[in-house]
């Protein structure tokens, strides 16, 4: 929880939703606390040997959880509700949350292709609301599927089409 937590402290997205960092941390470990001890039905949640990566998951064919936080602004509701508009059609494995206490360290690659190579050839997707994250993502062979921006926030799909 706390690794998760301090990965998404740093992020725009979070930032953009919560702009004051007690509340955006408070929130952020409540949510990430929650997720951890009791994830969704389909999930898949891997944890670096040194708890400083961890990564959640979904399986082919579960439900996308694209959903604002509670008491989210309306901007907030727009930006959520284009994002889940966007989402890659078909059967895909979905990374719900990646997050490495410090960037730059190769955590977040290597639980990537970790994932990468357990589901072999099926694609994967994620989105992200932190440009900063894209070269990270292309680097690791996703390509921007779809881009949406409300307000001053933006968000994209990203997608995995391996080679057989």
């Amino acid at each position: 929880m706390q690794t998760l937590t301090q990965a998404f402290e740093r992020d725009d997205l979070a930032q953009w939703l919560f702009p004051d960092v007690d509340e955006r941390r408070d929130l952020m470990g409540a949510m990430f606390t929650s997720l951890l001890t009791s994830p969704p039905p389909g999930s898949v949640v891997e944890v670096t040997d040194d708890l400083r990566g961890v990564a959640i998951w979904a399986e082919p064919g579960q439900p996308l959880h694209v959903d604002p936080p509670p008491g989210a602004s309306a901007a907030a509701e727009d930006l959520f509700a284009g994002v889940a508009a966007r989402a890659p059609v078909g059967s895909f494995w979905y990374l719900h949350f990646i997050g490495a206490q410090e960037p730059g360290t190769g955590v977040g690659s290597t639980l990537l292709r970790h994932r990468h190579a357990a589901i072999g050839s099926a694609p994967s997707a994620l989105w992200t609301g932190a440009q900063r994250n894209l070269a990270f993502y292309r680097k690791n062979g996703y390509q921007v599927a779809s881009e949406h921006s409300v307000d001053g926030a933006t968000a994209w799909w990203l997608s995995r089409q391996p080679a057989p």
